[in-house]
């Protein structure tokens, strides 16, 4: 696939949760963690506006919430 070269002003929080992501899922690089969130968001918010469904999750004691992607952009 080709790739274009970007740059991102990003706060502290932002490179934070990157390198969380980059260790966790074992990216092999920050701009990999970054494509793979925007990708999961991507398909998450199309997945729930074409459906008009609910993401919800299941802890491990059986109790259920509904999760909701904040737009704290908007």
């Amino acid at each position: 696939m080709k790739t274009k070269k970007v740059t991102m002003g990003m706060t502290a929080r932002d490179i934070a949760n990157t390198e969380y992501l980059q260790l966790r899922y074992c990216t092999r690089n920050k701009a990999s963690a970054i494509s793979a969130a925007l990708n999961f968001l991507a398909d998450m918010d199309r997945m729930l506006s074409e459906t008009g469904g609910k993401l919800i999750m299941e802890h491990q004691d059986g109790s259920r919430e509904v999760i909701t992607i904040l737009n704290e952009f908007y």
